[in-house]
């Protein structure tokens, strides 16, 4: 396995079991079974596939992202590069896995243009895809990429790789007729919970900053609900906000815009108003306008007003990530144009190197966690707000930490255990959601849980902890 040394501020501690687990998975035996049994590997197809260049095969893939924690792959390992990308450890890793196998078998991954879906690769129009966890299935993909108030990222990869997930996935894709084979290959932490004008639960108000000291303890879900906001969350927590401001009733302004993804549509969504609230991602992704984020806006897209969240006015910064404890990236290949054509010890090189990547992309992300939230919550103290013109406003840009209440958080994670629940479909479930229920059975199994409400009164935050507010120490 290759030894990276990570530069980082000081780290944010796994806990005892993460770390036991993490430690377990990296020095953990091979996964088998992952597609089936490979036979003697075919030759290389041409195309969009397997290419051979001077007996090195050659695979074209398509990332949906170029945003650090969540793929990136021709970017460094480090962490506190510029040019950091998660992805990067498993286009580095399958070369240098496969290199090591005897006779010219090695295989080499390179970036083909613009995203692409699992969908796209089980019907053969390109050889390989890296999407988010929650893309590869609209009943079952979130998951394995991440549950709102549910396990953390070891016990979701302990999961995976010990207690048949990844097999489940695979076989869930093989059972509808999709030419895949599936691989967890980025993982990061704790995201974000969201940038809003008003704070939905209690403000850590600076001294002196009356206005934040006038929301009290914030407007709450019933407030959220009713202001005429336009937010940008993504399914399954924009299911579990919907529904939350059903049950909580009274007058309903708020809506939801379709998903956009990171880059500058983004960010001049934001600047223009035309999205008022939303979560994004991890505090590096979050961090560097050039790379889809919302502050060092000196690197700014094109098209950017080169204003940061603060001085547009949305500066109340939300904690604990209920609707995203983690994050899991997939890489999606074409069971017969590429896997099939690799013998059985190229498949086992290229699954090792995708464990390999999955946890130390989640560790290399998880040690700058703090380095980065610190960045942005000091990124604007005594600054004032400012317009689309530039002219400034007698309103405070400072970023507050704002953390959701107990009551919202319990209203949250109660629509949170319906909506899984309501995803098995019933009495007479379709086919996708079969395999829901499948994956969700087994892993309640091995987290040792009886239910889905059980499994969420175990997520990290049920104790009023915060990994990303110990960062600031509070």
């Amino acid at each position: 396995m290759r030894s990276t040394t990570f530069r980082a501020s000081p780290p944010r501690q796994p806990t005892a079991l993460s770390l036991a687990v993490v430690t377990t998975l990296l020095a953990g035996g091979l996964l088998a079974g992952c597609g089936g049994e490979p036979g003697d590997a075919p030759d290389l197809p041409t195309g969009d596939g397997l290419t051979s260049e001077d007996g090195t095969a050659v695979l074209a893939y398509h990332q949906f992202s170029t945003s650090p924690s969540l793929a990136w792959g021709q970017g460094s390992s480090d962490p506190l590069d510029p040019d950091y990308g998660a992805l990067s450890f498993f286009v580095a890793g399958v070369p240098e896995r496969t290199g090591t196998l005897d006779g010219d078998r090695r295989v080499v991954l390179e970036l083909a243009d613009g995203p692409a879906t699992a969908a796209q690769v089980a019907a053969g129009e390109v050889a390989a895809a890296h999407v988010s966890g929650g893309s590869l299935n609209p009943a079952w993909g979130f998951l394995v990429n991440s549950i709102p108030f549910g396990p953390d990222f070891g016990d979701m990869a302990a999961f995976l790789y010990d207690g048949g997930g990844l097999e489940l996935v695979n076989d869930a894709f093989r059972g509808q007729g999709m030419d895949v084979v599936a691989l967890p290959v980025v993982g990061s932490p704790e995201q974000i919970a969201g940038y809003f004008s008003k704070p939905l639960g209690i403000p850590d108000c600076p001294e002196g900053d009356e206005a934040c000291l006038a929301h009290g303890d914030g407007i709450g879900i019933a407030g959220l609900c009713a202001e005429p906001w336009t937010l940008r969350y993504l399914p399954p927590a924009e299911t579990i906000l919907d529904q939350a401001c059903d049950r909580v009733g009274g007058e309903r302004r708020m809506d939801f815009v379709q998903a956009i993804p990171g880059g500058s549509a983004f960010l001049t969504a934001v600047q223009q108003g035309t999205i008022d609230g939303f979560e994004f991602a991890t505090p590096i992704d979050d961090w560097d306008a050039a790379r889809g984020g919302f502050f060092a806006n000196p690197s700014a897209p094109q098209g950017s007003d080169g204003r940061n969240l603060g001085e547009i006015g949305l500066r109340y910064v939300h904690h604990p990530g209920w609707h995203q404890p983690f994050f899991m990236g997939w890489m999606v290949v074409s069971r017969s144009r590429v896997w099939d054509a690799l013998d059985p010890e190229q498949q086992d090189a290229v699954r090792a190197a995708g464990r390999e990547a999955l946890v130390s992309s989640h560790q290399a992300t998880d040690s700058v966690q703090c380095h980065y939230f610190r960045q942005i919550m000091e990124a604007t103290p005594g600054t004032l707000q400012r317009g689309p013109d530039g002219e400034t406003r007698e309103e405070s840009a400072e970023l507050v930490l704002t953390r959701w209440t107990e009551d919202d958080l319990a209203l949250l994670k109660s629509v949170a255990v319906e909506v899984m629940e309501a995803g098995r479909g019933g009495a007479s479930p379709s086919p996708d959601q079969a395999d829901y229920g499948r994956i969700l059975d087994a892993l309640l199994a091995h987290l040792g849980h009886d239910s889905v409400q059980e499994m969420t009164d175990h997520w990290f935050g049920a104790d009023g902890s915060s990994p990303l507010a110990a960062c600031l120490g509070r």
